[in-house]
């Protein structure tokens, strides 16, 4: 058995549930902070 049953079964598992969505979350609010950048490399190779 594993999975769900494993994470009922310890109730101290349930405190870390929501540290996995620490991450989902940190993308969902800079995800509209991102700027785009030229690089002059990709300038040279669609000029080419």
């Amino acid at each position: 058995m594993g999975g769900l049953t494993t994470l009922f079964t310890n109730p101290l598992l349930l405190w870390f549930l929501p540290l996995a969505l620490i991450p989902v979350l940190l993308h969902l609010l800079t995800l509209h902070r991102l700027k785009t950048v030229d690089l002059s490399t990709f300038r040279f190779l669609f000029d080419s």
